[in-house]
């Protein structure tokens, strides 16, 4: 089980008037077979009086079960913030096969095979409005 959460850096958003999920692909070097949980925190840019703000508040977490790397999909998280923490969790036993007999517990042969997992690269789509913000014109 992994955790992660974009920012407004990270998707080189810095401009982004309340932007909102529309799908995402996980791509890997191998096969992978997990769910994804969108933790429920909402965060958005939103413009108050002419002025850039954050609009945070939480909802309830959104799972994608039996998601499979390469395959693009949104079901559940259009509409959501990007901006939230996201939680993935390995399908160990879809991903690589039943521990076999050379191994004392599951724990140790799955561990042994993550190893092969050289990278994890997720692509988010959004929407938004591309907004020029009236407080960042200000010549100081």
């Amino acid at each position: 089980m992994v955790s992660f959460a974009a920012t407004f850096d990270d998707l080189k958003c810095l401009r982004c008037l309340n932007a909102r999920f529309q799908n995402v692909q996980v791509l890997s070097n191998i096969p992978l077979f997990f769910k994804l949980t969108h933790m429920g925190d909402e965060i958005f840019y939103k413009l108050s009086d002419g002025i850039k703000v954050l609009d945070m508040f939480k909802s309830a977490p959104k799972t994608e079960e039996n998601v499979t790397s390469d395959v693009e999909f949104v079901n559940s998280f259009v509409g959501k913030s990007p901006f939230s923490t996201f939680m993935i969790t390995l399908n160990n036993t879809e991903t690589f096969g039943a521990a076999g007999e050379n191994y004392e517990d599951e724990i140790e042969h799955f561990f042994d095979d993550r190893k092969n997992i050289k990278y994890l690269i997720f692509n988010f789509t959004i929407s938004y409005f591309d907004s020029v913000f009236p407080d960042q014109n200000t010549i100081c």
